[in-house]
């Protein structure tokens, strides 16, 4: 499975021109981050502007190759990037003796321009047999459960009504003794859909363990190299960068998109089961 380099640590003094760090490392960035690279040389001011896709169109490359560029210059992301950016900026421009204030993002902004950036990763990080995999569990599966405790139980009853939206029955479980007793009628041929931010909950972890032991087959929407990925027959990897402050929004969000694309996979290849003039409430 390809994966984004680890982010490189931060430079001990924040506030060196940015624009001098892409100077120096573009000859040993690949070629598309080369181009972000060039673009970003000519246009310092603008690209503290522009979301990632208007960056990505701009620079002639796609959306995760921007987050690749801003983290191989030391950063955690787009945003990050554009306030480091910004303060050399004010230190080209000869405001040397005046360390840059960090001003507070706009309303709303931080949230969603995290959810762009990790979003834009895992496009990049996905494994398209990953999602085969458990496409393939799920379309040959007797039963259906969903596992998700806490905020997850609500990403589990989202997938839950959209397996419904296509006439796939499921079942979602939010609270562990339900779960427990979901046990009594598991069997082999059926599948589990775990969901968890940490992929840590030792709850989540016992009920998985369970299930095993029945022959039913696991998929985890976790992080990956935890405990409940190890579990898992197949993994769908939700992880993203530690300093994010928003971490849970973010992480339901990525959970959604990624439960989103499992239902639709399964629906387009179970075909006849969807009647094409068939209309389906909003």
């Amino acid at each position: 499975m390809s994966a984004l380099p680890a982010t490189p640590p931060a430079p001990a003094n924040a506030s060196t021109d940015l624009r001098e760090r892409i100077r120096t490392a573009r000859a040993s960035l690949s070629p598309a981050e080369r181009q972000v690279a060039d673009w970003v040389l000519r246009q310092p001011g603008t690209v503290l502007s522009l979301p990632v896709a208007a960056i990505a169109r701009e620079a002639g490359v796609s959306q995760p190759t921007v987050i690749r560029f801003c983290r191989s210059m030391g950063c955690h992301g787009l945003s990050d990037f554009k306030l480091r950016l910004a303060q050399g900026n004010v230190v080209h421009d000869g405001a040397r003796d005046a360390a840059p204030e960090r001003a507070a993002p706009p309303p709303g902004t931080r949230v969603l321009q995290n959810t762009i950036d990790a979003l834009a990763a895992l496009q990049d990080r996905l494994d398209p047999r990953a999602l085969e995999a458990a496409v393939a569990l799920v379309d040959a599966a007797h039963r259906i459960d969903l596992y998700g405790f806490g905020s997850s139980g609500v990403v589990a009853a989202d997938a839950q009504t959209k397996f419904f939206r296509y006439g796939i029955p499921a079942n979602a479980y939010s609270d562990p003794y339900l779960v427990s007793m979901s046990l009594n009628v598991l069997q082999a041929g059926d599948v589990v859909i775990a969901i968890s931010k940490s992929g840590a909950l030792p709850e989540l972890q016992t009920a998985v363990e369970r299930v095993r032991e029945l022959g039913v087959r696991v998929i985890a929407v976790t992080a990956p190299h935890s405990a409940l990925a190890a579990l898992a027959d197949v993994v769908l990897p939700a992880d993203m960068d530690a300093n994010v402050a928003d971490r849970s929004m973010v992480a339901r969000l990525l959970h959604l998109a990624l439960l989103d694309a499992l239902v639709l996979e399964v629906a387009l290849r179970k075909g006849s089961a969807i009647p094409q003039d068939r209309q389906l409430p909003e």
